[in-house]
């Protein structure tokens, strides 16, 4: 429960119903290792999965060759001109963070769609469409905020762009309502709530983009919020595949632990390389001439092309309507 999105909620509770901003004063090595430590693997997480197998490179050729390759070609162009011209890292960066806004409402939908059929009890299409909508407001509220306060949390000094700010943000009223609404229909049709985690997880992302709204700087904390949440779903996996290729070995909650915990750091690890890796990259890059290409700028590629690379995979592999997904992700169960 805590992972879902309950320990999120706690932590987000003092900024979103009082103003304390205290979270915020955390300095830069604590930004560091969670950055490290908990976001970085959240998107190895996904790499693991789509590469792990030449049967699944090939079955999401989307996502494993041609979406990668094109990124990787735009932003070695974008790298190339950052030094005189900066629109065109500026763009991707941009498109990463409008495309966050599908990949979190999606993530919170899907986890409720799980914990439902988890239950046996799964929302009903009208239930499905009133709740969907809910988050789609919240969608179109992400996106007016990217566009209010930009990628690095900098006001955007645009009046029009201020006025749609101010319009989504009363107009997420009407979202939470619709999704309520869903809940309320349930409750008639089952004769009780929702299951507990698919509740949390709805209402984590409703403290989310309540925390962005308070102050952009908890974007970070957002950030790690999903990642803790995300983790669950490809741990399983791992653990569901683990326990089938080593059907001899005890299955128990201390050896899926060790799995865990075993895959954990071994993301971690890959994480780590990849920004240690692109660090020194970027030092030697620094090296040519300013107007030739900004080897500083490379991180910001790097993640670029991490983030946005990391939205559509997971756009891809992450579909319980999918009977692939379904059988690696709940395996374990009778």
């Amino acid at each position: 429960m805590i992972c879902v999105g309950l320990g999120s909620i706690i932590f987000l509770a003092p900024l979103v119903l009082f103003g304390d901003d205290s979270i915020l004063a955390f300095g830069g090595a604590v930004i560091a290792t969670l950055t490290i430590c908990v976001n970085m693997p959240h998107f190895m997480a996904s790499y693991r999965i789509v590469y792990r197998s030449k049967e699944s490179i090939l079955r999401h050729k989307w996502a494993s060759v041609i979406v990668p390759t094109l990124l990787m070609i735009y932003l070695a162009f974008a790298v190339y001109r950052s030094g005189t011209d900066f629109r065109f890292l500026g763009l991707a960066n941009l498109v990463g963070g409008l495309y966050l806004a599908w990949h979190y409402t999606g993530q919170a939908w899907g986890m409720m769609a799980t914990y439902g059929f988890l239950a046996g009890a799964p929302f009903s299409n009208r239930e499905r469409t009133l709740i969907r909508t809910g988050l789609r407001v919240q969608l179109v509220w992400h996106l007016s905020w990217v566009l209010e306060y930009g990628v690095d949390g900098r006001t955007i000094d645009q009046p029009v762009v201020s006025q749609i700010y101010f319009v989504m943000s009363c107009v997420t009223v009407i979202g939470f309502l619709l999704a309520l609404t869903g809940f309320c229909l349930y409750r008639k049709r089952m004769g009780l709530f929702p299951p507990l985690r698919a509740l949390v997880a709805w209402l984590a992302i409703c403290f989310w983009y309540g925390a962005m709204a308070r102050d952009p700087e908890a974007f970070f904390w957002v950030q790690i919020a999903h990642a803790v949440q995300y983790m669950s779903f490809p741990g399983r996996v791992e653990i569901n595949n683990y326990d089938k290729a080593h059907p001899d070995e005890p299955h128990n909650t201390r050896s899926h632990f060790l799995i865990f915990a075993v895959y954990f750091i071994a993301l971690i690890g890959i994480g780590y390389v990849i920004e240690f890796c692109t660090s020194v990259f970027g030092l030697v890059l620094m090296g040519y001439p300013e107007s030739f290409i900004s080897g500083k700028n490379l991180p910001i590629a790097v993640l670029a092309f991490i983030n946005i690379h990391h939205y559509f995979t997971d756009g891809v592999i992450w579909k319980i309507s999918n009977k692939e997904v379904k059988k690696e992700l709940f395996a374990h169960l009778k």
